[in-house]
């Protein structure tokens, strides 16, 4: 069997020994980070993010319960969808289930950013994001955009016979807005979409999903057009030691093929 039978006909994970085991440690660096130096600096939170990925939602479908693992067994930082020159989503998930194929788009804007006037109108923040939303709703629902996406981020056969939908997290503003306040709670509940979650970096921090903590982050060469290794989880099998430093950083991630497993859905 040829190396691109292979890869069309099996899904890939990463070779994970024992996950990071301090998730809370890492919630309360990135709880620091949302109060100082990433509170109105969505660079510092993107690049943390990179290289936690259990902390962007979505990896395993838009209510976490998929038991199957993300296309290509990481997450995909700023990725291009092919005619949109700007407002690219910050990462996406390519999630699977039994039944769906759900690409996942997530927005970060920073906690300074506010979900509402004063006045408990819709502040500019929101609106602003809630546009982008939009704008990647409009795209999907062009057919030959989906067709082109699955081809352009590699996603295997067995995976394309899945329905395709979307689904949109943006991240932003600080839980404290609203907190206690009836009428604004109800004013943003009121706003929910099927197809759409909204969170603030509080929910973030408090959210990690534990069964990402193997997943790595990788971006979409706009050169080669092949994924490029962004982050890597450092693992170990139980009794080995740590392993060596990578000495090539930037190479692509490596895989083990395998068979997805037809655990629940």
């Amino acid at each position: 069997m040829s190396d691109s039978s292979l890869m069309r006909d099996t899904a890939y994970v990463i070779n994970a020994g024992v996950p990071d085991p301090s998730l809370a440690d890492a919630a309360a660096e990135l709880q620091t980070l949302v109060e100082t130096d990433g509170h109105k600096d969505e660079k510092v939170l993107q690049e943390w993010l990179e290289r936690h990925p259990a902390f962007v939602p979505g990896a395993f479908g838009p209510h976490g319960a998929s038991g199957w693992l993300p296309w290509p067994n990481a997450v995909i930082t700023q990725p291009p969808l092919t005619g949109l020159l700007e407002r690219r989503p910050d990462f996406m998930w390519l999630a699977s289930d039994s039944r769906y194929l759900t690409v996942v788009c997530v927005e970060i804007e920073t906690p300074a950013k506010k979900w509402l006037r004063e006045d408990n109108k819709p502040h500019g923040d929101w609106v602003h994001a809630r546009a982008q939303l939009t704008e990647w709703r409009s795209w999907f629902r062009e057919p030959l955009n989906t067709a082109r996406l699955l081809d352009e981020y590699q996603v295997p056969e067995h995976m394309r016979s899945l329905e395709v939908r979307q689904h949109y997290f943006f991240v932003m503003g600080r839980r404290s807005e609203y907190d206690g306040d009836r009428r604004r709670t109800r004013l943003l509940a009121a706003d929910d979409r099927p197809d759409e979650t909204a969170m603030s970096w509080d929910r973030l921090v408090e959210s990690p999903h534990p069964r990402a903590t193997t997943l790595g982050c990788v971006r979409l060469s706009k050169h080669s057009g092949q994924y490029e290794d962004v982050y890597r989880p450092q693992t170990r099998a139980p009794g080995e030691s740590d392993p060596p430093e990578d000495p090539h950083p930037s190479r692509k991630l490596r895989f083990m093929p395998r068979r997805p497993s037809s655990g629940p859905a």
